[in-house]
C-alpha cells in the first residue's frame, strides 16, 4: 500500500513539474501546480504555499516561475507559507498570530527572524509564525506509536515461534532422510572399496610394466646425457681458452692505454707546474712593486709628519714667548697699580691727619 501511494505521489509530482505555471490566479489546481493566491484555489485538501523569488516548494521539484505560488500537501514537516494571518492552519503552516489560527491539537510557535521552529525543518518567511503540535498531541502520537510497536513485536514473536516449529519439524524429517542416505552411502562405499581393491591390483601390474620400460628409457637417457656432458666440457674448455686469449689482449690494451694516460697526466702536471711558477714569479714581482710603493708612501708621510712637527714646535715656542711677554706686562702693570694705590692711601692718610689737626686747632 505504501509503495502504491509513493508511486501515485511520484507520478503526480512528475506531471505537476511539467505543468508548473499553468495559469496566473488558477483555480482547482493539482499538486505542485500554480499560480494560486489562497488555499481555496487548490484541489481537495491541498494548500497554497506562498514564496518569494525561486524559493524551494516543499514536496515538489524544479524551480517554477519566480514569485509564483504552488499547491502542496498539508501537514508536512517542512515550513509551508500559506497566508499572512491564516486560519485553521495545519502542522508547520503559517503565518499564525495565536493558537486559534491553528487546527485542533496544534499551537502557534512565535519566532523572530529565521529562528528554528520545533518539529519542523526549512527556513520559511522572516518573522512568520508557524503551527506546531502541542505536548498532548505529541504524547498521544507517542502512545499510538508505542502501541503499534508492541503489536508489531507480538506479531513478530508469534511468527518467529511458528518458524521455529516448522524448522524443528523440518530438522526431524531431514534427520530421517540423512539416516537413510547414510545407509545407502555406506553400501555404496563398500561396493566402491571392492572396486578400488580390484583396480589397485590392475594398477600395480600396469605400474610394474611401466617401471621396467621407464628404467630402459632412463638408461638410454643417461648415456645420451653422458655424451652431451663430454661435448659440453670440450666446448667449455674451448670457450675458456678463447676467453683467456681475449683477456690477455684486453690487458695489453689497458696497459698501453694506462701508459698513454700516465704520459698525458705527466705533461698536464708539467704544464700546470710551469704555469704555477710563472704565476708565482709574477706575484713576487707585483708584491715587491707594492712594497716599494708602500715604502715610498711611508717615507713621504714621515717627511710630512716631521715638517708638521717642526712647524708645530716653532708655533708652540712663539706662543710661549708671547705668553711670557704678556705675563711680564701684567706683572709690571700690577706693580704700577699697587704703587698708585699706595700713594693714594698715603695721601688719604695725610689729608685725614691734616683734617684732625685743623679740627683740634679749631676746638
Amino acid at each position: 500500500m505504501h509503495s502504491i501511494i509513493l508511486a501515485a505521489l511520484g507520478a503526480a509530482m512528475i506531471s505537476a513539474r511539467s505543468m508548473y505555471g499553468n495559469n496566473v490566479h488558477g483555480k482547482n489546481l493539482h499538486l505542485c501546480q500554480g499560480d494560486c493566491d489562497r488555499s481555496s484555489d487548490c484541489r481537495g485538501n491541498l494548500v497554497c504555499n506562498q514564496r518569494n523569488g525561486n524559493e524551494a516548494t516543499p514536496g515538489c521539484g524544479g524551480r517554477g516561475k519566480a514569485s509564483w505560488d504552488y499547491c502542496v500537501l498539508p501537514n508536512t514537516n517542512r515550513l509551508t507559507n500559506i497566508n499572512v494571518s491564516g486560519k485553521n492552519l495545519g502542522k508547520c503552516q503559517g503565518d499564525c498570530d495565536s493558537n486559534r489560527d491553528c487546527a485542533k491539537g496544534l499551537r502557534c510557535a512565535q519566532r523572530n527572524g529565521y529562528s528554528r521552529i520545533p518539529h519542523c525543518h526549512g527556513r520559511g518567511e522572516k518573522d512568520w509564525d508557524y503551527c506546531v503540535p502541542t505536548k498532548s498531541t505529541l504524547k498521544a502520537a507517542y502512545i499510538r506509536r508505542m502501541r503499534a510497536h508492541r503489536a508489531r513485536v507480538a506479531r513478530a514473536r508469534r511468527a518467529a515461534h511458528l518458524r521455529r516449529m516448522r524448522a524443528h519439524r523440518a530438522r526431524l524429517a531431514h534427520a530421517k532422510r540423512v539416516k537413510a542416505h547414510r545407509a545407502r552411502v555406506l553400501a555404496a562405499k563398500r561396493r566402491a572399496h571392492a572396486r578400488r581393491v580390484a583396480h589397485a591390483k590392475r594398477v600395480r601390474a600396469i605400474r610394474a610394466a611401466r617401471a621396467r620400460a621407464l628404467a630402459a628409457k632412463r638408461r638410454a637417457a643417461h648415456l645420451r646425457k653422458l655424451a652431451a656432458q663430454r661435448k659440453a666440457r670440450y666446448l667449455h674448455a674451448k670457450r675458456l681458452a678463447h676467453a683467456k686469449r681475449m683477456k690477455a689482449i684486453q690487458k695489453a690494451k689497458r696497459a698501453k692505454a694506462a701508459k698513454l694516460a700516465k704520459r698525458r697526466a705527466y705533461l698536464a702536471r708539467l704544464r700546470a707546474h710551469r704555469a704555477r711558477l710563472a704565476a708565482a714569479k709574477k706575484a713576487r714581482y707585483y708584491k715587491a712593486l707594492r712594497a716599494r710603493q708602500a715604502r715610498a708612501r711611508a717615507a713621504r708621510a714621515h717627511a710630512l709628519r716631521r715638517a708638521r712637527a717642526i712647524r708645530a714646535k716653532a708655533h708652540r715656542a712663539r706662543v710661549l714667548a708671547a705668553k711670557r711677554r704678556a705675563h711680564a706686562r701684567r706683572v709690571a702693570h700690577a706693580k704700577r697699580v699697587r704703587a698708585i694705590r699706595a700713594a693714594r692711601a698715603l695721601a688719604a692718610k695725610r689729608r685725614a691727619a691734616h683734617a684732625r689737626r685743623i679740627k683740634s686747632i679749631s676746638a
